[in-house]
């Protein structure tokens, strides 16, 4: 989910200090580094009705032969799609050792995403959950926190199981301190359906100018923060009703086949090991992206400097 994105959270208010449109409705403290901006406001409208094109429900495009062996590997994909520095669409692709419906319960449960999902705050739902020809759609707010920042934005979740899918975008009756974000998930059972592959798409779309490396660096560790925690949470929810990590259907069969009968009764060799969760990111990984979170820091205070200059 995008309230996982708390570096998007960053840049959003840096816009909103570089666009002077914004200058009376933010507040600016050079000495406290003050960026939370404090635009977010339910009681009003946000500025515009949608500025990204939201992304649809359905099956999203196959991955290449490459992409697929990656993933068969027990690694993650990612696919961006740059806007040159302004921003840019980017998909995560990356499958889990539990049945689709368990994912879904991770990915639905926004409630306990604060416990789950780092950098969230706090959710709650201020309209739902509504159900209507299959389809279950609910709002929420969302409390994003970063090295002493918050953001607050209002989103709608449109769930379609028919679909296998989950679309959110903002609710634009409310005013939130993102400028657009727009995104979805997608899970589909894979082999015998005891395991998943989930696709998790975002979109963003900036109006100050970053170096293209600093969008990119910003591009992987948000989406790397945005899926890393889902095959955890999934094992765990997965253990709790008593099943195994991508056991059952035709592993349980052959494990059953293999089954002996003795004097002492029937004896079965144990089940084989579960495969492991998507590998997390290197330590290296982990040190470029705060360095690339320290540039970017320093690129919002740059903006925030100019700005009250000017």
């Amino acid at each position: 989910m995008l309230g996982t994105l708390v570096t998007l959270a960053i840049l959003r208010c840096a816009q909103k200090i570089h666009a002077h449109f914004y200058i009376s409705r933010c507040t600016h403290s050079l000495t406290s580094f003050d960026l939370s901006c404090g635009s977010a406001d339910p009681s009003i409208p946000h500025i515009h009705q949608g500025s990204l094109e939201p992304f649809k429900a359905g099956k999203p495009p196959a991955p290449t032969s490459s992409e697929e062996a990656a993933l068969r590997a027990g690694k993650t994909v990612t696919v961006k799609n740059m806007d040159g520095d302004q921003g840019g669409r980017a998909t995560a692709v990356f499958e889990v050792a539990a049945p689709p419906e368990i994912v879904w319960d991770c990915i639905n449960d926004i409630k306990a995403y604060p416990k789950m999902v780092t950098g969230v705050v706090a959710v709650s739902i201020y309209d739902g959950p509504r159900t209507s020809g299959g389809v279950t759609t609910k709002k929420a707010q969302w409390t994003l926190g970063f090295m002493g920042y918050k953001q607050t934005y209002y989103n709608v979740l449109t769930f379609e199981p028919r679909q296998n899918s989950m679309t959110f975008k903002l609710d634009y009756t409310r005013n939130s301190d993102f400028d657009d974000a727009v995104g979805k998930w997608y899970v589909e059972p894979i082999g015998d359906g005891s395991s998943s592959r989930v696709f998790y798409s975002a979109a963003l779309q900036l109006r100050i100018w970053l170096p293209k490396f600093v969008v990119n660096a910003l591009f992987e560790s948000t989406l790397g923060q945005a899926t890393s925690w889902v095959a955890p949470e999934a094992m765990k929810r997965l253990a709790a009703a008593g099943g195994a990590p991508g056991g059952g259907g035709a592993s349980a069969a052959a494990a059953s086949a293999k089954c002996k009968r003795t004097w002492r009764g029937k004896k079965c060799p144990p089940p084989p090991p579960p495969p492991p969760p998507p590998a997390g990111p290197s330590l290296l990984r982990k040190a470029m992206d705060r360095a690339m979170l320290v540039v970017a820091t320093a690129f919002v205070i740059a903006a925030l400097s100019k700005t009250m200059v000017a």
